[in-house]
């Protein structure tokens, strides 16, 4: 307790990480202002049902902090800026002046940025559209005259512009990553209401299912902390430099991979890709004069892609596993970052730089990865599962908002230590 004392004490007594600490609880505060502020046109009531019984809207809707399912303002959220970044991201695979563009200078990684937020706005159009689409598929739109149609998804795209520029500022001039911080927050903003939600089933379940789902929740929070911590550390040496008589150099680093390398990023990809055949069968089974075979098909795809289904958590954890390795090339490559070591002169220890420390850090890679996919694949499924066993449906934060929750928690503490550690010294310039 002394300690924990002593932390919030340094904390508010450097300027800057207070300066900073306050800016992120502004912005957060004005943040949820806006996802407060309902749009017009929806019957509230029957979009949460639906919303309740789509795995993939839930999912959705925890991430955005329930403005889904209040359709407010910032009801598309941050999800257009995610999708733009991980578009521009993956486009350096294909495209080298992107490649290059990543790699260069501040200057050209700013220009980046402004790609990013110039397609995120088509991106907000198109989600935009897909949601009222889904809305009116299933006669929940109140609102029909086409000017009206227009200026709900005008509202959408600036909520979404407005949520950017958001996450943004708490990145510039708040505490860890604003994205991040904005998923968090719309995660957090749930919890209480899914607690709430599961204790009043106490009397239904029995309180030994709610004693097991929380030591069971307890655990998984355990081994997200261990998983985020686990690292596999390569050591590297730099080479010693001969000027005159004196030498500089040889000093001993390591290079970090973490096991859990990429974080959530393979179950968002994977979620995606196995909840599309579901939104697909809703939507045309709603369609008017179907052809019978693509309704009795429809009707498959939502049986076998139902979070209940055997099919769906089997595939679930085949897509996550999978997704684990794909991020390898999207996120990290290893021949660049060998290049990178070798001008540097910088090298492994027993191994000849270039292409050796690739294969090298590729291999590590592969083997770490093998061990991060199959936990992240456990975690995605272990929750569903859980729910499917017990019956108990509320608690839908999922393993995938633990994580996201965990490493931001994390992250944050890290930033804010780092910058501690920064000022002790600066008192001895």
């Amino acid at each position: 307790m002394k300690h924990v004392i002593e932390t919030l004490r340094s904390i508010w007594n450097s300027r800057q990480v207070r300066d900073q600490l306050l800016a992120t609880i502004a912005l957060t505060v004005l943040f949820r202002f806006l996802a407060h502020i309902p749009l017009f046109g929806v019957d509230v009531a029957q979009l949460r049902q639906l919303f309740a019984s789509n795995q993939f809207l839930g999912v959705l809707n925890i991430f955005s902090g329930g403005t889904l399912a209040n359709f407010s303002l910032m009801a598309v959220g941050i999800s257009p800026y995610i999708t733009a970044s991980i578009l521009v991201q993956v486009s350096g695979l294909f495209f080298p002046k992107i490649k290059e563009m990543q790699r260069e200078s501040d200057a050209t990684r700013a220009q980046l940025s402004m790609i990013t937020r110039y397609l995120t706005v088509p991106i907000a159009v198109l989600q935009s559209l897909s949601l009222l689409f889904l809305l009116r598929s299933q006669n929940l739109l109140t609102a029909t005259a086409p000017v009206e149609f227009m200026v709900m998804i005008l509202s959408l795209v600036a909520g979404a512009m407005v949520v950017m520029w958001i996450g943004e500022l708490i990145t510039k001039h708040g505490v860890g990553n604003g994205i991040s911080w904005i998923i968090f927050v719309g995660i957090i903003s749930q919890i209480p209401v899914s607690f709430s939600q599961t204790w009043s089933l106490r009397s239904a379940v029995g309180s030994a299912a709610l004693l097991g789902m929380a030591l069971g929740l307890a655990a998984l929070v355990v081994s997200v902390v261990f998983m985020q911590e686990a690292v596999r550390r390569i050591p590297i040496q730099q080479a010693r430099r001969q000027r005159g008589t004196s030498s500089y150099g040889s000093s001993m680093s390591h290079i970090p991979i973490k096991v859990t390398q990429f974080g959530v990023m393979p179950i968002i990809f994977a979620l995606p890709v196995l909840t599309l055949p579901s939104t697909l069968g809703t939507l045309l089974l709603n369609v008017p004069q179907t052809p019978g075979w693509l309704v009795a098909m429809a009707r498959n795809w939502q049986v076998w892609f139902n979070p209940a289904s055997p099919v769906y958590n089997t595939l679930y954890f085949i897509l996550v596993f999978a997704f684990t390795f794909f991020s390898i090339f999207v996120y990290f490559q290893p021949k660049d970052f060998a290049e990178d070591l070798k001008k540097s002169g910088t090298f492994v220890p027993g191994v000849r730089p270039g292409k050796p420390t690739a294969q090298l850090l590729m291999n590590v890679l592969l083997r770490v990865s093998f061990i991060g996919g199959l936990y992240l694949g456990v975690v995605a499924v272990l929750p569903l599962v859980a729910q499917n066993a017990t019956g108990i449906n509320t608690l839908s934060i999922g393993g995938t908002g633990l994580l996201i929750v965990v490493s931001v928690v994390l992250e944050t503490m890290r930033q804010v230590q780092a910058q501690l550690v920064h000022d002790q010294y600066d008192q001895y310039l």
